[in-house]
């Protein structure tokens, strides 16, 4: 018996145009750790992949830099297990944001063992030779996710697109940017959420990418 993430289905008008708005500048600041994809080129491509046409634009450092930095949000990425069940993230949960009274820390927590459970679900197993490069997508697509939760300062979720709550094997494997992409309303309200962060410094309660698990058999 294999314990499998139900991919939930997605809708045809989730697109992500090329935005008019002023850039959001993301400084994503991602710890060294043992379960970090390596190297990290992949979990950065597919995040700027999935956020290239909102006018989301992103550095990323292994430490925070010190001095005034020109940036919109400054966003740490910790992929570590230790993580995992301490507090931070539940078990079973792909990737999480904390909460502190009721405020969003500025923290996108990844849960290495459940990433490679659901690779490894999608039939791309750890000995396999592909595996790193399944592995670093999937951390980089959860991560774009979460980020997502950060930037719009909302717990929701949709039924599909980036912003759904599940994650299944299907989008592990699967190609099809579409299916990853931000809905429009959401872009704007991106924009329209950071101008108002910087004026007010509002943060929400923290959201979670969990999973719908089913068994079938194999």
């Amino acid at each position: 018996m294999l314990p499998l993430l139900v991919a939930l289905s997605l809708q045809s008008s989730i697109t992500a145009p090329v935005t008019a708005a002023a850039p959001v500048h993301v400084l994503m600041v991602v710890p060294p750790s043992g379960d970090l994809p390596a190297p990290l080129d992949g979990v950065q491509a597919e995040v700027a992949r999935i956020w290239r046409s909102t006018g989301v634009e992103f550095t990323w450092a292994r430490r925070l830099p010190g001095g005034d930095l020109p940036v919109d949000r400054i966003i740490t990425v910790r992929v570590d297990s230790a993580e995992v069940g301490e507090g931070s993230m539940p078990l079973g949960a792909l990737g999480g944001v904390p909460s502190v009274a009721g405020r969003l820390r500025q923290v996108i927590y990844v849960s290495p063992s459940a990433i490679r459970q659901l690779v490894s679900a999608a039939g791309v197993l750890p000995h396999h030779g592909h595996f790193p490069a399944f592995y670093a997508r999937t951390v980089g697509r959860v991560v774009a996710h979460e980020l997502g939760h950060l930037l719009l300062d909302s717990s929701g979720h949709r039924k599909s697109g980036l912003m759904r709550q599940s994650f299944g094997p299907r989008d592990v494997v699967s190609g099809d940017l579409a299916q990853f992409l931000p809905a429009t309303a959401e872009i704007a309200r991106i924009h329209d959420s950071v101008a108002s962060a910087r004026r007010e410094g509002d943060s929400p309660r923290a959201p979670l990418i969990s999973a719908n698990r089913t068994v079938r058999r194999r």
